[in-house]
């Protein structure tokens, strides 16, 4: 800067994220503060370092980042966020054209093992989890209403395990049925994998009625069902989620106007709770369901989300964490402090702290930051996955089981008419 001659200025330090001051250079031969008056032309320096991190942090401060890897499939219009196993293969999948693309990626090869496309109806949706070794679809086809009682289940689901090499239908329901992913680390019921349905399934009862039964369905690894229980809830499910120890939460809609309540069940299917009140006088949005998140050490904490288009007519999601819960408890709690809106979190490290993950919105930077977390919410640290200077139309950033980062290139970043997606193979193993 220029000042006139006898001007007195100070300088304050401000240390980037995961620095501290270390001392002044120059004109000023300090750690605190810095003063100078300007009698002729001076330079001053300042010097930072690395905040030591405590112990709680051993072992989850950012890496070096491997390379990005780039994936691009044309003739697509709709792009799904990429999930892998724990076993390093990702799966990218797409939509468009009729049809339905799945590439599975060897992710220390950084090489494409296989590319598969399905006929797909345009009406028709598909929720994908990742399991130890392969992965699950379920894939709903509306149906014309059976006619029976209004509100009645009318889709057609189906359930299909694949991997590299195989893809095996194997399960059919009529109704309306959410899919939970159980996460890393589970044991009850959790250690071989699968995955949780819970909702409403038509069955036909002895005199040929069809009849909505509530339930919660647990499928193996291969698509098959290991159990069914039956749910107190006559309502919609808007969401269901599975802590560490393979024990499930469905969220439903209650009988009063504007309730939310919910239910516990354990690994086997056995109802730990009745049916309980979450929520009172909730308003939804025009898109709107729950999710909830793996705690380590067990529970979940839940958040609301809501779909929303951007000006360019393109979805994104806002979140809002509502409230922690213990395993079977009805007592509900703030949830912790450090969870910020508008981000998710991933149990990473082999379980060992959160991964905050950036959700995607519109003008936001093109590098997204990542935060490490221990249990207790200390920050240990951040980084930056880099894709291009400025802002974009971000999307979600995805944490895969073998801790593998994936995040689909924004719009602006990839071919038209096409899915792009960047991965750092096992970043946060």
């Amino acid at each position: 800067m220029t000042a006139p001659e006898g001007t007195s200025v100070t300088l304050t330090a401000e240390p980037a994220d995961g620095l501290e001051l270390s001392g002044w250079g120059g004109m000023c031969q300090s750690i605190g503060g810095c003063t100078v008056t300007l009698t002729a032309d001076a330079d001053v320096s300042a010097s930072f370092v690395q905040v030591p991190l405590p112990a709680i942090c051993t072992g989850l401060a950012p890496d070096v980042l491997p390379a990005a890897t780039q994936t691009t499939i044309s003739v697509l219009d709709s792009c799904t966020p990429g999930l892998s196993t724990e076993t390093g293969e990702l799966a990218l999948i797409g939509f468009g054209n009729g049809s339905r693309t799945t590439a599975i990626i060897d992710v220390a090869q950084r090489a494409q093992v296989m590319m598969h496309t399905d006929p797909m109806q345009s009406s028709s949706s598909a929720d994908f989890v990742a399991q130890r070794a392969s992965f699950m679809e379920i894939v709903r086809t509306p149906l014309p209403s059976d006619g029976t009682a209004s509100g009645s289940p009318s889709q057609n689901l189906v359930v299909a395990a694949f991997d590299a090499n195989t893809f095996s239908p194997s399960t059919t329901f009529v109704g309306r049925l959410v899919m939970a992913a159980i996460p890393v680390g589970g044991s009850v019921g959790a250690s071989a994998g699968g995955a949780i349905l819970a909702g409403d399934i038509l069955s036909i009862t002895a005199g040929g009625v069809s009849v909505a039964r509530h339930q919660i369905c647990m499928l193996e690894v291969t698509g098959n069902i290991a159990w069914c229980s039956d749910r107190e809830a006559a309502g919609p499910v808007y969401g269901a989620a599975v802590d560490q120890f393979g024990r499930t939460l469905v969220i439903t809609g209650g009988d009063a106007p504007g309730s939310i309540t919910a239910q516990w069940f354990d690994g086997s299917g056995k109802a730990l709770t009745g049916e309980f009140l979450v929520i009172e006088n909730f308003t939804a949005g025009s898109d709107t369901w729950f999710e909830g998140r793996a705690l380590i050490g067990g529970g979940l904490v839940v958040r609301r989300v809501d779909q929303l288009n951007d000006p360019a007519g393109h979805p994104y999601r806002t979140a809002q964490w509502l409230f922690a819960i213990d395993a079977g408890s009805s007592g509900m709690r703030a949830p912790p402090s450090w969870l910020q809106s508008n981000t998710d979190i991933a149990i990473a490290r082999r379980g060992m702290g959160y991964a905050v993950l950036a959700m995607g919105k519109p003008s936001a930077p093109c590098n997204q930051t990542i935060q490490m977390l221990a249990p207790d919410g200390t920050r240990c640290g951040s980084f930056t996955l880099p894709l291009a200077a400025g802002s974009c139309r971000t999307e979600d950033v995805a944490l895969g089981r073998d801790g593998t980062l994936v995040e689909i290139v924004p719009r602006e970043l990839r071919p038209a008419n096409s899915c792009s997606w960047a991965f750092w193979p096992s970043a946060l193993q």
